[in-house]
């Protein structure tokens, strides 16, 4: 077991912890937070809104509060072209996919598919990248600094306290690096808004709301008495475990932001491809949005997409196919296509039956079983339960994620939207034969996704 880090920074780098250092570094890190728009930032559940830096002078200003000289301790770290203090980059290698692997559990334990795993985190990160993030001065400081405290002679709270600070100040280093790298300019603030909004509670940003609060947490479980580096903190005495404890720490912060980074380039592709439709006009007299002569543009709509669902080579759109089967984890383009398809054979059926506007009473609900009264409804009661519930239908990525959001929740109580919601629950079973019941939820909502789409595109 090698100790060279620890063997090193104890004889090279001298640190006197005192009560009084405890207060220093607070402070520190209360300033960093308030310096410029920083805690815009942190506490805020968007990312690149507000700007956040973390410069090199705040990397010297943080070693001189322990008299330490940050080109003087760069020194120190033993570092090739390979290696990190003795360590090849091929050793560190699985400990990069351990902390990819830990991050993987705990995500499947909050409700995680494999396939939405497949979706979020494409790769394991470069050894190249890991290796500029363990051979980072500040990185190694920091982490020396929490081991420290730990074997300090000061009361537990003042320990767990500095420990506290440092780490998230680590926190914010990274946190700060991820963000401008990804957003160099100021993200679309509308976009942003449906991004958070579009996540559920299985991501960290929507279950404590801001990324200051995701760092804080993750700080609190590193330092947990279970947490599984909390030997290294405490020993500092194996080099792989302590260069595992660096890169761990980087790459769950960054696992969290390319999640949020990866729903927002969906949402911003939907927007881009029907941020030009709009389905209001204002009044020229009262300038206040209104719907221009709604009822006759809804009409030709409906009649348009129903006479287009007659036809599979009309009604398939690989476009819409494209945005619809992003929205669903458990189905893909050709499920969607081949669902679609169903929906057209179906259809014609019906006309051969005399049955498009056919309906049947089942419990207390309608189901809407004919072409034309199913497509009527999808898209008059989508647009009105918009229009009722304030969202903005000339944004048509409002609609579309106003139209999942109602049709997958379980606790509407519109009438209007629990019939159609019914009818889906029989008519997915006609048209499609897939029998998982994952696939068979996520059809149900599509189709309709895919009618409002349409619709949106025949209304611009």
């Amino acid at each position: 077991m090698a100790t060279l880090i620890k063997d090193t920074l104890t004889k090279e780098v001298n640190i006197n912890i005192t009560p009084d250092l405890v207060t220093r570094i607070h402070k520190f890190v209360v300033s960093y937070e308030m310096t410029g728009s920083n805690l815009n930032a942190f506490a805020s559940p968007y990312l690149g809104m507000y700007q956040c830096l973390f410069t090199e002078n705040t990397k010297n200003e943080f070693f001189e509060l322990f008299d330490v000289d940050s080109g003087s301790f760069a020194s120190h770290i033993v570092s090739k072209a390979n290696s990190v203090f003795g360590v090849a980059m091929t050793e560190l290698n699985p400990l990069m996919r351990k902390s990819m692997d830990i991050e993987k559990r705990d995500m499947m334990r909050a409700g995680f598919t494999a396939l939405d795993m497949k979706k979020i985190i494409k790769t394991i990160p470069s050894i190249n990248s890991n290796f500029k993030v363990v051979s980072d001065p500040f990185n190694l400081f920091t982490t020396y600094l929490v081991h420290c405290f730990s074997v300090s002679r000061l009361p537990e709270q003042q320990k767990y306290q500095a420990q506290t600070d440092i780490l998230k100040l680590l926190q914010y280093k990274y946190f700060t690096s991820l963000v401008n790298h990804r957003f160099p300019y100021r993200p679309n603030e509308a976009v942003m808004q449906a991004t958070f909004e579009s996540l559920t509670d299985k991501f960290d940003i929507k279950k404590y709301g801001t990324w200051k609060l995701v760092m804080e947490n993750r700080v609190a479980d590193m330092l947990a008495k279970d947490s599984i580096h909390r030997k290294t903190i405490d020993t500092f005495v194996d080099d792989k475990a302590v260069l595992y404890f660096i890169t761990d720490f980087q790459t769950r912060l960054r696992n969290q932001i390319n999640i949020f980074v990866e729903e927002y380039m969906r949402i911003k592709e939907l927007n881009d491809k029907f941020g030009s439709y709009s389905t209001v006009t204002t009044d020229a007299e009262t300038g206040e949005t209104a719907y221009a002569d709604q009822e006759t543009r809804l009409d030709t709509c409906i009649q348009k997409i129903y006479a287009d669902c007659l036809s599979i080579s009309r009604f398939l759109d690989d476009q819409a196919i494209r945005l619809t089967a992003s929205m669903f984890s458990a189905v893909n383009n050709t499920q969607v296509r081949n669902m679609l398809i169903g929906f057209s054979e179906y259809a014609v059926k019906k006309i051969k039956e005399n049955k498009k506007d056919e309906t049947k009473v089942q419990n207390d609900s309608i189901l809407y079983l004919g072409p034309y009264v199913l497509i009527a409804n999808i898209i008059r009661q989508t647009y009105r339960y918009c229009s009722r519930n304030g969202v903005d239908i000339s944004r048509p990525v409002e609609v579309i994620k106003t139209a999942k959001n109602v049709y997958s929740s379980s606790r509407v109580a519109d009438p209007s939207i629990i019939n159609i919601k019914m009818t889906m629950n029989e008519l997915i079973l006609k048209i499609q034969h897939s029998t998982r019941e994952t696939t068979v939820s996520a059809l149900k909502i599509a189709l309709i996704i895919y009618i409002v789409i349409k619709s949106i595109r025949e209304m611009k």
